[in-house]
C-alpha cells in the first residue's frame, strides 16, 4: 500500500511538471510569434523606404539624362549651323521662275542690247546706208553699208558676257548642290547618333 501511494505521488508530480512545461512552451511560442510579427513589420517599412529612394534616384537620373541630351542637341545644332553658313554668305533665291527676279531682268536687258546691236546702221554715204532705198542692208552685205562693224563687236561682247555669267550661275548652283548634299549627310549622321543614344 505504501508503495502504491508513493507511485501515485510520483505520477502526480510528473503530471504537474508536464503541465508546467506545456504552459511554459505555449508562453514561449506566443513570444516568438510576437517577435516575428514585429520583425516582419520593420522589414516591410525598410523595404518600402528603399523602394521609394530607388524611385527618386531613377527619376533624378532620367531627368538629368534628358537635360544632358537637350544640351547636347543644342550644341550639335549650333555647331552644324556655324559649319554650314560661311562668312559673308549671300543665299541664292529659290530656283523658281520669277519674271521679276534679278536673273530674268538681266536676261531681258541682254536681249534688248542684242536687238539694239543688230539694228545699229553703219555711218556711210554709200547707197546702202540707213534711210537709203537699200534699207538696212546694202548689196554689199554685212558690214558694207549694212550692219555696222561696231554693232557686231558689241554683240560679241554681250554674248561672251552672257556665256560667262551662265557659267558662273552653273558653278554657283553646283556649289549649292554640294553644300545641300553635305548638310543632308550631317543630318543623317546626327539622326544615327541620336538613335544610338536612345538604344
Amino acid at each position: 500500500t505504501s508503495q502504491n501511494s508513493s507511485l501515485m505521488e510520483a505520477n502526480a508530480n510528473l503530471n504537474q511538471q508536464n503541465a508546467d512545461a506545456l504552459a511554459s512552451l505555449d508562453e514561449m511560442i506566443k513570444v516568438k510569434d510576437e517577435l516575428e510579427t514585429n520583425l516582419y513589420q520593420h522589414f516591410l517599412l525598410l523595404l518600402n523606404s528603399k523602394k521609394e529612394k530607388c524611385r527618386e534616384w531613377k527619376s533624378l537620373y532620367l531627368k538629368t539624362k534628358e537635360e544632358n541630351n537637350r544640351i547636347e542637341e543644342k550644341r550639335s545644332l549650333s555647331l552644324r549651323e556655324k559649319q554650314a553658313v560661311p562668312k559673308n554668305h549671300n543665299p541664292l533665291p529659290p530656283p523658281k521662275h520669277n519674271p521679276n527676279s534679278a536673273v530674268e531682268k538681266r536676261k531681258r536687258a541682254k536681249h534688248k542690247l542684242l536687238e539694239n546691236a543688230n539694228l545699229v546702221p553703219k555711218s556711210s554715204t554709200t547707197g546702202g546706208g540707213y534711210g537709203s532705198p537699200g534699207g538696212y542692208r546694202s548689196p554689199g552685205g554685212y558690214g558694207s553699208g549694212g550692219y555696222s562693224s561696231g554693232g557686231g563687236k558689241e554683240r560679241e561682247k554681250i554674248l561672251e558676257r552672257e556665256k560667262r555669267e551662265e557659267r558662273e550661275e552653273r558653278e554657283i548652283k553646283q556649289k549649292e548642290k554640294q553644300k545641300e548634299q553635305e548638310r543632308e549627310k550631317e543630318r543623317e549622321k546626327e539622326k544615327e547618333r541620336r538613335n544610338g543614344k536612345k538604344e
